[in-house]
């Protein structure tokens, strides 16, 4: 079996320069390494949506630096992607579910590691809105009719329908006015192109909706057309590549108000115990709130609502899904190393967020590459089944070799 493994996002940003010729000599020596293991089939590579998070956040001229790095995740990790966080939490609450016997069998994956670039969240119907598409099929459909029945010189009977559907069929997609488009692109700027290839499958019966949503997902997914989607095709709302860098500014931004807050009180008696019963309390109620986030996708592993809620509000439950109990145990760590009674507390950095959320991956690879600070408090932290954290990036290529034996 392939050795899985998970690497750091400024793993990824430093291969991606060796392979442009820049950056430590070093990091050429590993690239090539990890992509002849990969060759030869001792290693597979993962990415994330918080590697997409972290890595697409180009402005101006930053495209081709980018792109490059998009590229390298490509290359490395091909369609291989994590679970996005919240249907990563909804998948390991309904495993939960189902072993405790409130749910049935979860009708879910076996594992949160997708094919064809499944790190979006779930649920996503792409054919929102594809009535106009029908329209004008049907309105292609019955002016071919007529066509034939005009020059047959024959009623419309039902073997003249079957020819004039399948006339239509040939001609209906990629004759169809723009206008016909007009209400997906606007939505989901993919090429032309891309429609009319997935959807002449939809519409002749060789694929479901679900298949050709997501094989649109699919196009979506890939790192690269994603990039280039993202910041130059799509007009909308342009939060994601922050959301995971906002999770983190946010966490620094309560440790500041915090800290700020207990710093009069400090050293009155009875305030560090305080301040420990506050750690606690706050290091189950992110996780939950996670959780709370994530309910809207239980519904795909088969869970309802209802027991999905029950599990999120017990913690002595929800205490058997591998998410809570390391951000429960990270973030009790992490809010102490930044807490007053610290003489040298750690100043909080913005991808801190990011970092936790790719500790999730931690059960469902066998190697986890993360910064200094954060593959620290992971080895303390580690659960049973947990990945092995390797230190540096060029010790990777050994510690692959060592797990292939």
């Amino acid at each position: 079996m392939p050795v899985n493994v998970y690497l750091d996002t400024q793993d990824f940003s430093r291969l991606a320069d060796a392979a442009a010729g820049r950056g430590e000599p070093d990091h050429a020596v590993v690239l090539q390494e990890l992509l002849r293991l990969k060759a030869s089939g001792a290693a597979d590579f993962i990415y994330s949506s918080v590697h997409l998070s972290e890595l697409l956040q180009y402005e101006g001229g930053g495209r081709e630096l980018t792109l490059r790095k998009a590229r390298m995740v490509k290359q490395l990790a091909g369609e291989r992607a994590l679970m996005n966080p919240t249907r990563l939490i909804a998948w390991e609450v309904a495993r939960v579910a189902a072993e405790l016997g409130l749910a049935p069998p979860a009708k879910s994956p076996s594992s949160p590691i997708m094919n064809g670039h499944g790190w979006h969240p779930g649920g996503f119907d792409l054919l929102f809105d594809i009535g106009s598409l029908k329209a004008a099929r049907d309105e292609a459909l019955e002016h071919e009719l007529r066509q034939l029945s005009a020059s047959a010189g024959a009623v419309i009977n039902r073997k003249l329908r079957r020819r004039a559907k399948s006339e239509a069929n040939r001609m209906r997609l990629t004759s169809l006015p723009d206008s016909a488009f007009d209400a997906l692109v606007a939505k989901y700027p993919f090429p032309r192109e891309i429609f009319t290839r997935t959807l002449a499958r939809y519409f002749d019966g060789k694929i479901s909706r679900e298949e050709a949503s997501a094989a649109l997902l699919r196009e979506m997914g890939d790192p690269e057309q994603f990039v280039i989607w993202y910041f130059e095709l799509q007009t909308h709302s342009r939060d994601f590549p922050g959301w995971f860098r906002q999770a983190g500014e946010v966490l620094a931004s309560a440790l500041a108000d915090l800290r700020r807050n207990l710093e009069p009180y400090a050293e009155l008696p009875g305030a560090a115990e305080k301040y420990a019963d506050l750690v606690s309390e706050a290091a189950v109620k992110l996780p939950r709130r996670l959780a709370q986030d994530a309910s809207d996708e239980a519904a795909e592993f088969g869970v309802s609502s209802e027991v999905f809620a029950s599990i999120v509000e017990a913690p002595e439950l929800l205490t058997n899904a591998p998410f809570f109990r390391r951000l429960r145990a990270l973030l009790s760590d992490y809010i102490h190393q930044h807490s007053v009674f610290r003489q040298q507390a750690r100043k909080p950095q913005r991808g801190d967020g990011g970092d936790l959320f790719h500790s999730l991956a931690l059960p469902y690879c066998d190697l986890w590459r993360g910064d200094a600070y954060f593959a620290g408090l992971v080895r303390t932290h580690s659960l049973p089944g947990d990945a092995e954290v390797v230190p540096r990036l060029i010790d990777l290529p050994a510690a692959i070799e060592a797990r292939a034996l």
